[in-house]
């Protein structure tokens, strides 16, 4: 079974706010700084997914493609918790 979720998208790279502040105003620039800095801090979410007793594989994948696989055997009545660090 897979899940999805929405995909933000892309952060600016730094050459794109380089050119922001150059072209648009510095202060245009900053603010893309800072939200870029702000959406990092709420980068962490739980999620709670219910399922069938079995065995499965759960893929995380974060904005930049870096991807975690754990494989997870649950027994009926069982909860897991699975952290993934991207």
């Amino acid at each position: 079974q897979k899940y999805y979720r929405d995909v933000a998208a892309p952060r600016c790279k730094e050459h794109e706010i380089k050119h922001i502040c150059k072209y648009h105003g510095r202060e245009a620039g900053e603010r893309e700084m800072e939200s870029t800095e702000e959406e990092t801090r709420e980068a962490s979410k739980d999620f709670y997914i219910d399922v069938s007793p079995g065995i499965y594989s759960v893929t995380a994948i974060s904005e930049d493609m870096v991807q975690q696989t754990h494989v997870v055997d649950v027994n009926e009545g069982q909860s897991v918790d699975l952290t993934f660090v991207l």
